[in-house]
């Protein structure tokens, strides 16, 4: 409706305006005007074109205009640029004069007052929006309104903002939405503000006194697009809230990037007219506004069987939405971006990242399938930061094919394998929880070391795989499977909700998975167990010119071997054989063999103390006398460090049992050929020994006694050493030979010796115990524990902390030699009643059998035996509370195809457990390989 200005008066108000242009903020180029922002701090008010009335002046930080004329004019200055969409906002006051006065902001004019549109408020609580077309006046709201968003009153600061785009407003007073309107009189203008004083009401021809004054004003055309699947229309002008677009689709076709889009809560796919994928512009931040993650882009095309949902821009943001379905969820692009806070449920693939994007506080979960890119977030290049991001239940959480992310303080949970890099990937990985994933938390394939540092694991130490050691696959926390490579856990911790790797045996997986290095012969490993899993192996192999005895690790759940045939524990120049090797609880390690010193065959020692190794450098370093032969060494430690070397030595007329003690962190070495424990006169051989916690001890040996064979021991209790001082003081029943001694102690001094020995008619196996402070021995050649009637040979010892007891051996049971086994649990022996009750599969022949006990009664026998072909290395187990022995000849541990001979085994107080043996390669080269349960 057009009317005159007389008409605009309310309560007598005479209206001065005054236009003020703005100018700071600059575009894109895209944009052909150019934002602003303008606080009069500098106290000037340059580049505006005002009306020429000198009415305006920048005092105090802000824009003050006097209204001092009469009659009563407009007044305005306006900045010389054309703006269409745009978010327009001021504060402004009055500051003196007539209560309801007019002031306010002015947009889309063309400079003059006769074209364009106003926003005015007045003191006293009103508002009005109108426009001007060739001077004509026309409401755009009911004359002036009342709101009570406006503060009233003299010196009372109000924000005003305009948001247009296409012929679409929406006005706002301090951020309380006002009115919103449409009309598309004017596509494009100049902005400003206005004001319009007024003379003391009815008193005409006096000079207007009104004071306004204006601050903080700007102009950005990046104002941001809304869109609602429900309520919106893909109309040209959508996109303000209250008239939003229908489509993501739609609104990105209207940007040309550097602004918003608001997306609120819905549904948004192919059905709601979705084209995916979704091209963000330079720019562009995808804003999903509905709370708890209810904005859902469901990425789907009917073209497409796995279409991507997004592709990213430079600058571009994806923030609070839903992504489900379809393929990869967003992809860089090679560009730089931002992806937070989003909610990834389902489908082929969750991120896809060629740069140095920021990926953090989102949730993927469910990722996994046959298109490219299947991990919940992929890595292909770039530097791109990983942090704060919960993945679970993926196939596998993180693939990192190529770059140097860092990935830190994520939730990286029961994916089937958490991280997986690739040879090109150099990640850095810190701070986050790796916990719970099915195959394993962290696999490289890399030649480097990866830094995986303070991270949070499911064992403690974690548990690690290290090339050329096959990675199982079964809940490892690391696996390293590149040659070279490795990856450092140091300042591990355990999970709050740790899922220990559940315990499996892990077998060779063919005749090239050994563990000694290839190309020379391997033999006669032996192995010894502490705490928390650590292992050492020790074996012989010829290095090229000499056999020398060599070892492999397993500390810190990560094994570790041999890394050429120089990296040998014996000295250098002459052949060492016969290695033996005992750890504690603390780790400590002894490693003992014999060598050729030049002249004749002595003991040496390696042991690992304080975290480092201190092995023999010459051949002059044997611990036994110099000038004979020494041989068969054997040792024991305590969990204080304390320990025993025994070994046979010739004295110049006999063979006799010599030792050597580590107590109070010295070692005691025999000086002379004299100083042997077992009785002169006659050979002894064969030493054994096992020690308590308590540093008490007890080595057992055969020694002839003029007439057989017979088992002797001496033991250290009390601080004293009781050795027999005459032949008469065997353990073992007079009247037959007796040999093949084997001891083991427990934790509390508990003892059982077991020997093989002549009934009379066969080779039996007896026993000897000490329990309750007291020893028994047999009774007499008739109280064997192995069935009568064949030879039993070969038995093996083993005790639990509780006293809980188990000795093997190999008997015929007329057809073959088989394993047996009687243990002591609950109080009482069980023997094996017949000579059926073997524990390896009948129809063919087992022999040398190993055993070993951990602290809580479970129990390993390991033997090797004939599967039809070749000799295999099988086992049997106790464990929760049963027996489980082979099915079958082909429930073998060792590889098919070649023999395997010469078995050991250990076991820690956890359970787990180690097999070595050695056997002929792909190459019929023999060499070690490993079992293991863990």
């Amino acid at each position: 409706m057009g009317i005159n200005a007389a008409s605009l008066q309310k309560k007598s108000v005479l209206l001065l305006t005054i236009l003020i242009a703005l100018h700071g903020l600059i575009l894109p180029a895209a944009f052909a005007a150019t934002d602003f922002i303008e606080n009069f701090n500098d106290g000037l008010a340059d580049s505006w074109i005002n009306d020429g009335s000198g009415a305006w002046t920048v005092s105090n930080a802000r824009y003050s205009v006097w209204a001092n004329v009469y009659p009563p004019r407009v007044f305005f200055s306006h900045y010389d640029d054309v703006y269409t969409k745009f978010v327009y906002k001021a504060d402004v006051a009055q500051v003196s004069g007539v209560t309801g006065s007019g002031y306010g902001l002015l947009f889309r004019t063309d400079g003059t007052y006769n074209n364009g549109y106003m926003f005015h408020i007045s003191s006293d609580g009103y508002y009005l929006i109108f426009k001007k077309v060739a001077g004509v006046t026309t409401y755009l709201v009911t004359n002036w309104t009342f709101n009570a968003a406006i503060n009233q009153g003299f010196n009372a600061w109000n924000r005003l903002e305009v948001r247009g785009q296409g012929p679409n407003f929406e006005f706002r007073i301090n951020n309380v939405l006002v009115a919103a309107l449409s009309d598309n009189s004017f596509p494009g203008g100049r902005v400003g503000l206005k004001a319009f004083g007024n003379s003391p009401s009815g008193l005409y021809g006096v000079y207007t006194q009104d004071s306004f004054a204006f601050d903080n004003a700007e102009l950005s055309t990046a104002i941001g697009t809304y869109v609602d699947a429900t309520n919106g229309s893909d109309i040209t002008g959508c996109g303000l809230e209250t008239s939003p677009c229908r489509t993501i689709t739609f609104a990105l076709s209207q940007t040309s990037g550097n602004e918003p889009i608001y997306v609120s809560a819905g549904t948004y796919n192919s059905a709601s007219g979705e084209t995916f994928p979704l091209v963000l512009k330079t720019g562009t931040s995808l804003l999903c506004l509905g709370p708890n993650h209810t904005t859902v882009i469901q990425i789907s095309d009917p073209i497409q069987p796995y279409p991507t949902g997004i592709i990213g821009a430079a600058g571009a943001v994806v923030d609070g939405c839903t992504l489900s379905s379809g393929g990869l969820k967003v992809a860089d692009n090679s560009s730089v971006m931002t992806i937070t806070n989003n909610l990834m449920d389902q489908g082929c693939g969750g991120i896809s990242l060629q740069s140095n994007s920021a990926v953090n506080n989102n949730t993927i979960q469910g990722m996994g399938g046959p298109c490219s890119g299947s991990a919940a977030i992929n890595i292909y290049g770039g530097s791109p930061l990983i942090s704060g991001n919960t993945l679970t239940s993926n196939v596998s959480a993180l693939y990192i094919a190529a770059g140097s992310p860092t990935v830190s303080n994520n939730l990286i949970q029961a994916n089937s394998t958490g991280i997986s890099i690739s040879p090109a990937g150099n990640p850095l990985i810190n701070n986050n929880t790796l916990s719970c994933n099915a195959q394993a938390d962290l696999y490289s394939n890399s030649p480097l070391i990866i830094n995986a540092r303070n991270n949070l694991w499911d064992n403690m130490p974690p548990y690690q795989f290290v090339f050329p050691t096959a990675c199982p696959g079964l809940g490892e926390d690391t696996c390293s499977a590149a040659s070279g490579g490795s990856i450092d856990v140091t300042g591990y911790n355990l999970a709050s909700s740790p899922c220990p790797k559940p315990k499996t045996w892990t077998n060779p997986l063919n005749l090239s998975d050994n563990i000694s290095p290839n190309g020379t012969e391997a033999v006669m490993p032996r192995i010894t167990a502490g705490a928390n899993g650590a292992v050492v192996s020790v074996w012989e192999q010829f290095d090229g010119t000499r056999w020398r005895i060599f070892k492999g690790e397993f500390r810190n759940n990560l094994w570790m071997y041999p890394s050429s045939l120089t990296d040998a524990l014996s000295p250098a120049g002459s052949n060492a054989a016969n290695a033996k090797a005992v750890m504690n609880s603390n780790g400590n390690t002894i490693v003992v063999w014999e060598q050729w010193d030049g002249a004749n065959w002595q003991i040496f020692k390696g042991e690992f103390r304080s975290n480092k190794w201190t092995k023999p450098t010459k051949l002059t370093a044997n611990i036994s006398p110099n000038g004979s032969n020494a041989v068969n060494a054997n040792v024991a430690m305590d969990n204080k460090g304390n320990a025993i070397i025994v070994w046979e030595q010739w004295d110049g007329a006999n063979w006799q049992i010599f030792k050597s003690e580590y107590r109070g962190g010295v070692w005691k070495r025999p000086g002379l050929l004299s100083a042997n424990m077992s009785p002169n006169g006659t050979d002894a051989a064969n030493p054994q020994v096992a020690m308590d916690n308590n540093g008490n001890a007890i080595i057992v040996w055969e020694q002839w006694d003029g007439a057989n064979w017979q088992i002797f021991k001496n033991e250290y209790r009390g601080g004293v050493w009781k050795k027999p001082g005459k032949l008469s003081l065997n353990i073992s029943p007079d009247g037959t030979d007796a040999v093949n001694p084997q001891v083991a102690m427990n934790s509390i001094g508990g003892a059982l010796i077991a020997w093989q020995q002549k009934d009379g008619a066969n080779w039996q196996i007896f026993k000897s115990e000490f329990r309750n402070n007291a020893w028994s021995h047999p009774a007499s050649l008739s109280d064997n524990v192995s069935p009568n009637g064949t030879d039993a040979i070969n038995p093996r010892a083993a005790m639990d902390g509780s006293g809980n007891a188990l000795i093997a051996w190999q008997q015929q049971d007329s057809a073959n030699w088989q394993i047996f086994k009687s243990e002591f649990r609950g109080g009482s022996w069980a023997h094996p009643s017949t000579l059926s009750n073997n524990i390896s599969p009948d129809s063919s022949d087992a022999a040398n059998p190993q055993v070993a006990m951990d602290n809580s009664g479970n129990a390993l026998a390991v033997w090797e035996q004939k599967d039809g072909a070749n000799w295999q290395v099988f086992k049997s187990e106790f464990r929760s509370g049963s027996w489980t022995v082979p099915s079958s000849l082909t429930d073998n541990a060792s590889p098919d195809g070649t023999d395997a001979s010469h078995p050991t085994v250990s076991m820690d107080n956890a359970g787990n457990a180690v097999i070595l043996w050695s056997q002929p390669d792909g190459s019929s080269v023999s060499q070690v390989f490993k079992s293991e349960y863990r």
